[in-house]
């Protein structure tokens, strides 16, 4: 059994995996603590493979947990080159792990591609059919949005809203803005790339993506554990299942 763990900025994403996904797992990070404490006396897998974004909060309760088991474990970290992907950001191991992973999966598939991981944060990054990553944008995810907007406005303070196509309320107007702002970045990209990448199909993964995904031009393919399914590739490629 191998354990594939996505450490983000408010989840934790972990998977199970024995030739197929036994499981798949979303604790939030604040509770991690207690997920580990509940998780000590299971048995243990054969490998752990991991993607932190989330730093010494969940690292130091991960650590704890692969102390008492003592399986093999890799924490992923990107490099100038590997796994079928170039990496022309200007400070290959700036890049976050989570990102890495999610063009390590995105690359086994034919032609250019825009990978949106929708969470937290946003980041849409460009890959070309030959595996080069030409490098990518962040932007605040929808949840961020609406959180900055209350802390710095006296009126908006609104509960999360949904979208709707011209809206009559103001949770609704913050939801629709941040889901049309992303979409809007999305697409300038997509078609930046394929001015000279040809025809870009977008890859949408995280737990902010299934708003967005009807707003996107296709084509669109929503892969709802694409970082789990990089670790998974990687461990593959380290001889870890």
């Amino acid at each position: 059994m191998l354990l594939a763990v996505d450490a983000g900025n408010s989840f934790v994403k972990l998977g199970w995996y024995d030739g197929a996904w036994r499981e798949v797992e979303r604790v939030p990070l604040a509770a991690f603590g207690s997920w580990v404490e509940a998780t000590l006396a299971q048995p243990m897998p054969r490998a752990v493979v991991i993607a932190n974004v989330a730093g010494e909060r969940f690292r130091a309760p991960m650590e704890r947990l692969l102390a008492g088991w003592r399986c093999r474990v890799l924490w992923v970290r990107p490099a100038a080159q590997g796994y079928g992907i170039v990496n022309r950001y200007r400070r290959p191991d700036q890049l976050g792990a989570d990102r890495w992973c999610a063009l390590v999966a995105a690359q086994k598939a034919r032609g250019a591609k825009l990978v949106v991981d929708v969470g937290t944060a946003v980041m849409v990054d460009a890959l070309t059919p030959a595996g080069v990553f030409e490098g990518g944008v962040i932007l605040p995810g929808p949840a961020l949005i609406h959180t900055s907007l209350a802390a710095n406005t006296v009126q908006l303070a609104a509960e999360p809203g949904e979208y709707e196509m011209f809206p009559r309320e103001t949770a609704n107007a913050i939801m629709t803005g941040a889901l049309l702002a992303i979409a809007g970045t999305v697409d300038r990209m997509a078609e930046t790339l394929a001015q000279q990448a040809g025809e870009v199909e977008i890859w949408l993964t995280g737990g902010g993506a299934p708003p967005l995904l009807p707003l996107l031009r296709p084509p669109v393919r929503h892969v709802p554990h694409l970082v789990l399914e990089g670790l998974l590739a990687i461990a593959r490629a380290e001889g870890l299942t």
